[in-house]
């Protein structure tokens, strides 16, 4: 819970994310918990570069990045060099920023679920813009695009087998068969396969009948 609202309050009030953060690194270190203790250290440090802070925030992040390469800690690397580049563009130094971009998307280059991360793309591209670099930015988001196309289809298809997956089993309540077929319509409508988005919804309203007449 303090994780959560820390992240929040950085959107809010800085200050705010520093008090909750502190609170959460003194429940780490009581906790003896090594990975939350360098998330909530990192944390502290982007709540005091957006208060202005940047030698501290410089100190508390270099070091939080270091125990996080050297753990494998990925997905916060991404967050945080991320966050930082952020920093850096409202900072009003967009070349600086470009430099923990391209460090937080070859992190996530190498871990399939962080390939496609929207934020890096956009911050970088926000930069490029910012140094008038107008088509080396649009170039960028297209590819971010074709991207995160690319892993929604792959997310979508995947969905699909655990739906069939799921409908396999000779256990599967009537109500609950009915419900995963509606579901799975709704799927198929988005994927532009409207005949089969149809029949899904006939059999789950099938089912469902099926069931009411049982009840009476």
């Amino acid at each position: 819970m303090l994780a959560i609202k820390g992240e929040t309050d950085a959107d809010l009030d800085p200050a705010l994310s520093r008090r909750s953060w502190t609170e959460a690194l003194a429940l780490a270190e009581k906790l003896a918990d090594a990975g939350w203790v360098n998330r909530a250290r990192a944390e502290l440090g982007l709540a005091s570069f957006l208060l202005g802070d940047t030698n501290t925030a410089i100190v508390n992040l270099g070091q939080a990045l270091k125990v996080a390469e050297a753990s494998g800690d990925a997905s916060s690397l991404v967050r945080w060099l991320t966050l930082f580049g952020h920093g850096f563009v409202e900072l009003r130094r967009p070349e600086q920023a470009l430099d923990y971009y391209d460090r937080a998307l070859k992190v996530a280059a190498g871990i399939p679920e962080l390939q496609t991360p929207v934020m890096t793309y956009l911050g970088k591209a926000d930069a490029l813009m910012r140094l008038d670099r107008a088509s080396e930015a649009q170039s960028l988001l297209a590819r971010a695009l074709e991207a995160a196309r690319a892993q929604a289809q792959g997310n979508l298809d995947q969905a699909l087998t655990l739906y069939a997956e799921a409908l396999q089993d000779a256990t599967l309540s009537n109500d609950r068969r009915a419900v995963i077929l509606t579901d799975r319509g709704a799927l198929l409508a988005r994927l532009n396969q409207p005949k089969a988005a149809i029949d899904d919804f006939n059999r789950a309203v099938t089912g469902s009948h099926q069931l009411l007449l049982r009840n009476d």
